[in-house]
């Protein structure tokens, strides 16, 4: 089937029948212990994505929390998750080389959450003091995660979280250079393994 990305484009996804019945009749897909034999390593099983407007700055040197979470249920009891993030990130009133980094962090139920990868992306801005923002780029990336033991029934929650290299500065995400707002995207992948 056909659907429409982010970014305009158009992809076509294809669907495997692994057994007689219809794939218009399958709601969801069931909770595995382990997969099936027609399903190989590596195959997607399902993705999730949370898409958001509101902006978010920061002066911290040390990650704070962003506001963009989203939770997944994995389907098969050892698979991967594919963390894909996807923002503008901007730096304000900055002379200097300046860096922001952006991770994400991950929670099994309601228990505690990891410590953010560092970094898992950053973006670097340079020039004169001012007042105006000044422009990095894409604060994105993909990060394979390998989660901890889990049961099919429990929720992996990822979040992203930022900081800054100097906190004499500023660092935000979801604006561009015209104090517009950009939406930030976060989306999970439940990889077969």
């Amino acid at each position: 089937f056909k659907f429409n990305d982010m970014y305009g484009g158009t992809s076509i996804m294809a669907i495997t029948r692994l057994n007689n019945n219809s794939v218009t009749s399958v709601s969801s897909l069931p909770n595995l212990a382990s997969l099936p034999s027609g399903i190989p390593t590596g195959k997607v099983l399902q993705i999730v994505q949370r898409k958001i407007s509101p902006s978010f700055s920061t002066s911290s040197t040390s990650y704070v929390d962003v506001g963009v979470s989203k939770t997944i249920t994995p389907i098969a009891s050892s698979s991967k998750i594919l963390v894909s993030y996807h923002c503008a990130g901007w730096f304000i009133n900055h002379k200097h080389s300046v860096k922001g980094f952006v991770s994400v962090t991950r929670q099994v139920n309601s228990g505690s959450f990891s410590m953010p990868i560092d970094p898992a992306s950053y973006v670097e801005g340079r020039g004169t003091t001012g007042t105006d923002w000044r422009a990095g780029t894409l604060a994105s990336f993909e990060y394979l995660d390998t989660p901890p033991s889990y049961s099919v029934s429990d929720t992996l929650t990822y979040k992203i979280q930022a900081r800054i290299s100097n906190g004499s500065y500023g660092f935000s995400l979801g604006k561009n250079e015209a104090h517009e707002v950009n939406q930030q995207y976060l989306t999970l992948y439940e990889i077969a393994n």
